[in-house]
């Protein structure tokens, strides 16, 4: 099966390791050619909140949430570094839930071949008590998902 799309789950949590997320794509997606789409996700709040921060107009009838997301410092970071990479890279994010299964909603609309997440060491007495982003995108991803350790940055 050959890789045409790699989806890169950046989220709020991700700045510091959003260059190693984006490194691991590169891996998945430079052999194949295949295109990286970075993706984010907001609340309604949040959203608001970035498009007064970055200085948006909010009524611009062309402003997507992908503009605003490109903004945010983990987004920034894994798009550049794609782009430095030379892959097609692009930025999808969706304003509503936040959660881990919007992204595992996001690749089945985008047609991942891989999704690329990050997360940290946990106990599973952690996992059971305080839930797993990443646990659910593993376990849900409609494709062969990649993740990244947060301690492996």
């Amino acid at each position: 099966m050959s890789i045409e799309t790699v989806l890169v789950v950046v989220g709020d949590e991700d700045e510091q390791r959003a260059e190693t997320l984006a490194r691991v794509a590169a891996e998945e997606t430079v052999p194949s050619g295949a295109e990286a789409i970075v993706a984010y996700a907001f609340t309604e709040e949040e959203f608001g909140d970035a498009v007064q921060q970055f200085g948006f107009d909010r009524s611009a009838d062309q402003l997507t949430p992908g503009d605003v997301a490109d903004r945010v410092a983990g987004v920034q970071a894994a798009h550049s570094y794609l782009e430095d990479e030379g892959v097609d890279t692009s930025v999808h994010a969706r304003i509503g839930e936040a959660g881990p299964e919007t992204f595992v909603k996001m690749a089945e609309s985008r047609g991942a071949d891989r999704v690329v997440v990050g997360g940290d060491r946990r106990s599973p007495a952690g996992k059971a008590v305080f839930g797993s982003d990443a646990q659910t995108v593993l376990l849900d991803a409609p494709c062969p998902v990649v993740y990244v350790r947060g301690d492996a940055a």
